[in-house]
């Protein structure tokens, strides 16, 4: 994947993802951020791929390799049981199992992906998107780049 420019990995990534045949049949794409609203999500679980500011590193006293990072967030509204101020108490144990299953087998397409370095949980999402009983997982890939001269 050396030398392939970021919004080319961008594309790939996405329709890797598309093809990896992944529970749940998410719809996959590429966004500038990753936030959907409850009712988008309500039948449905999204798959966002998000880029990032490239990480370099230094390869050589003369070269220096730039890496490409994306994040890769997964999100889907999930039934939740709610006190009577709304405040959400419980997700549905089923769910969670099922978003937890997803999430794996994300991890494990990311990994099978060309020249992937690492691929780190980053986050859970947002505390509001909790509230409104939105599972947000998100995952941080970075891709082997590009040896450039320093």
């Amino acid at each position: 994947m050396a030398n392939v420019p970021q919004v080319e990995l961008l594309r790939e990534l996405v329709a890797h993802l598309k093809a990896a045949g992944l529970p749940q049949a998410p719809s996959v794409r590429a966004a500038i951020i990753a936030a959907n609203r409850r009712e988008d999500l309500a039948d449905c679980t999204v798959i966002a791929v998000v880029p990032g500011v490239p990480k370099s590193e230094r390869a050589t006293r003369g070269l220096l390799r730039v890496n490409d990072v994306f994040d890769v967030a997964i999100q889907r509204a999930v039934p939740t049981a709610t006190e009577s101020d709304g405040t959400v108490r419980d997700l549905d144990w089923p769910s969670v199992q099922a978003m937890l299953e997803l999430q794996r087998a994300v991890m494990l397409a990311l990994y099978d992906f060309p020249g992937v370095l690492t691929v780190h949980g980053i986050n859970a999402g947002e505390q509001s998107h909790a509230v409104l009983g939105i599972w947000t997982g998100v995952f941080q890939v970075t891709v082997r780049g590009r040896d450039e001269p320093c």
